[in-house]
């Protein structure tokens, strides 16, 4: 089981054959499974920014949607399916058998073994300065189990597909198909005022808090107990990485200047704190 970044955590995490995202934000098991297929069958999914997955390899591609404007939209549909995805998966169990697991079934559960223990020993490592893996796990430990998170858009997106630990029980939004900096800091205040018993986190990068810092005071205003993660690394980080991934020019215009946001959130009578280091 492959899913979009935006079904991350609709799927229980802990079975073993969802393999996570496809695509830049996703699991290398999921890419490497999802590109040596021989068939491939899309429920209800669209997936925006996989086209080299897509391209990759020629496999016969059933897909099912509600929508018919979607057929065909990101590969040469074989068998376009007009179907509700709950309904078609239904009757999909109904005439399935069960069958003992097969080679590509055994080493994609393997692959996916291999990348999250990969992404374990990143998590577990102490490092000075912090970086992601080690914070996010930070974040994991602190959680509630139905947790919100409003996660902005940048580095963190990647970080959180992969690090978080989302299941049904919790609920998250990103602006992944837009590429808006800034949502975070709103996504949260919008979460709080609609869960108010649910513990809630806004996750941004510098570059993107820095655009929306201003409504931490309306955070004070509201008596709003939300955590507000922001990870600074003084660089539009995942442009950065695109440019890189070309062999382009860095544009500078990409560089930030270092800030305290602890002092910043302290002077609108929020608690701040700096973590440095594991």
């Amino acid at each position: 089981l492959v899913t979009s970044s935006l079904a991350t955590g609709e799927v229980d995490p802990h079975y073993e054959a969802n393999l996570g995202a496809l695509g830049r934000l996703g699991s290398k098991a999921a890419n490497e499974i999802f590109g040596s297929a021989d068939l491939a069958i899309s429920i209800g999914a669209d997936f925006p920014f996989a086209r080299v997955v897509f391209e990759a390899r020629p496999f016969k591609f059933i897909q099912v949607d509600i929508d018919r404007s979607k057929f065909g939209r990101r590969h040469h549909a074989d068998l376009a399916v007009w179907s509700d995805a709950t309904a078609f998966v239904d009757k999909l169990l109904e005439r399935s058998e069960p069958a003992a697991p097969s080679a590509f079934f055994e080493a994609a559960i393997a692959d996916s073994k291999e990348w999250e223990g990969y992404l374990q020993k990143r998590a577990d490592r102490d490092t000075d300065p912090l970086e992601a893996e080690p914070l996010y796990k930070a974040i994991n430990a602190a959680a509630d189990d139905n947790a919100a998170f409003a996660v902005d858009v940048g580095d963190n997106s990647i970080n959180a597909i992969r690090y978080l630990h989302l299941t049904p029980k919790n609920k998250w939004t990103i602006s992944a198909l837009f590429a808006s900096m800034g949502t975070a800091l709103p996504g949260a205040i919008a979460a709080q005022l609609d869960f108010p018993d649910r513990q809630v986190f806004s996750i941004s990068g510098d570059g993107a808090f820095s655009m929306v810092m201003q409504d931490l005071i309306t955070e004070k205003n509201y008596n709003l107990p939300i955590i507000n993660v922001v990870t600074s690394n003084k660089v539009l980080g995942f442009i950065k990485g695109e440019q890189d991934d070309v062999d382009m020019t860095e544009y500078s215009g990409i560089d930030l200047a270092d800030q305290d946001f602890a002092k910043i959130a302290e002077a609108m009578g929020i608690e701040g704190v700096t973590v440095r280091k594991t």
